[in-house]
């Protein structure tokens, strides 16, 4: 037999179910796996010229955002029992106010509620429809970012470089007895 020539396909009936079950085995079940996220490459060359590189590399940062979040809090909650978590609203609250203070820039928000969706669903029965109803319940309580908040640590590190350039002059012009 020539390895060019086309093989029949099994006649016998147990032998087809025989190979359907072994495709459906070797076909990958868990949706997160299938969509693993690329990781842009350093380049020496400016890419920026091509149209729609810089939208592209906008949205495989979000992505790349939004896989290292899940991943990261799902391997935070493993250590509580799943029975602890179970219809737990504040545990709804806890994790929104994570994504909200993670995604603080504008027109994020369906990223922010498929994270979290994503993360408590596991604890609300797997249903999608009952967590979102918990997220609209509790919406209200979760704080917003707002200029403020998204450029805190911005005012912090600005602050704390200002204080110690002019931390000695202070120091020195303060009299001996206040020191």
């Amino acid at each position: 037999m020539n390895n060019f020539e086309r093989k029949l396909p099994p006649t016998d009936e147990s032998q087809k179910n025989m190979i359907e079950k072994f495709e459906d085995s070797i076909k990958p079940t868990d949706k997160f796996e299938e969509t693993k996220v690329k990781q842009l490459t350093k380049s020496k060359y400016d890419l920026t010229s091509i149209k729609g590189f810089t939208e592209k590399k906008k949205q495989l940062k979000i992505l790349k955002m939004k896989q290292d979040i899940i991943d990261e809090l799902k391997s935070s909650i493993d250590i509580f029992d799943s029975n602890e978590l179970k219809l737990n609203h504040s545990f709804v609250l806890f994790v929104s106010q994570i994504v909200e203070d993670f995604f603080n820039k504008p027109k994020q928000g369906e990223i922010k509620r498929e994270i979290v969706v994503d993360i408590c669903k596991p604890f609300f029965e797997n249903n999608t429809e009952l967590v979102e109803m918990v997220l609209d319940l509790v919406f209200d309580k979760i704080i917003k970012t707002t200029w403020i908040r998204r450029n805190k640590q911005r005012i912090k590190n600005i602050a704390g470089f200002f204080l110690e350039l002019f931390s000695p002059i202070i120091q020195s012009s303060l009299p001996s007895k206040l020191r």
